[in-house]
């Protein structure tokens, strides 16, 4: 059991990191892979990879220097991950006679995995709440612009389009009422329109018109 559970452990922190479907979700209705966390900021890279600091939140409790895991704590969290992995793995190849709680195995996880280890990844799961808390404002800021972008064209549209058209309509408009009113009372205007598009339209009827 520990040996499967160390594979998925493995394969899920592989997939964090470096990206890729990490095989607990093979045969899963989701299939979606994992983008690579270690390339989505430099903040990732210098907790994982990077940092010479201690990753205790408590730094009085920190291994001093020369200390046999001084080392392993103060070169990145990645470092911790692979030693812990490292060290349950040569763990379940051990023999049974082996095996002792005062053996350097368990004297590692004790020291280690509870206070470096555990801490550590708590820092980096609050990076990935950081990151995607990020993106998701990122987002929202975008589409605030989208909207005021969107906003911006619809009132330049009324005001560079549709409110010169209505001012042209009303000077038509205008225009149209003036020269009605210069018509006989006793001129049916719309039968003389038709009759004047009539004889615009047929065949000579322009010449006829000027004739």
């Amino acid at each position: 059991m520990l040996v499967h559970e160390l594979d998925l452990f493995e394969s899920e922190y592989d997939a964090l990191m470096y990206g890729g479907l990490p095989t607990s979700m093979i045969g899963s209705r989701f299939q979606h892979v994992a983008p690579a966390g270690t390339f989505a900021s430099t903040t990732f890279a210098l907790m994982f990879f990077r940092t010479k600091g201690c990753l205790r939140l408590d730094p009085t409790t920190c291994f001093p220097p020369g200390h046999q895991y001084y080392d392993v704590t103060h070169n990145g969290l990645d470092t911790l991950v692979r030693r812990m992995i490292s060290e349950m793995r040569l763990l379940t190849q051990d023999d049974d006679v082996d095996v002792a709680y005062n053996g350097t195995r368990y004297t590692f996880m004790a020291a280690v995995a509870g206070a470096d280890l555990y801490e550590g990844l708590q820092q980096g799961a609050q990076l990935f709440v950081d990151w995607s808390i990020s993106r998701y404002n990122q987002v929202a800021n975008l589409q605030t612009i989208l909207l005021l972008v969107s906003i911006g064209l619809v009132c330049g549209y009324f005001i560079l389009v549709l409110w010169p058209h209505t001012r042209k309509l009303q000077r038509d408009a205008t225009r149209q009422a003036a020269l009605l009113s210069l018509v006989p009372p006793e001129l049916d205007v719309k039968s003389h329109t038709r009759a004047v598009i009539r004889r615009s339209t047929a065949p000579g009827g322009s010449k006829g018109a000027k004739m």
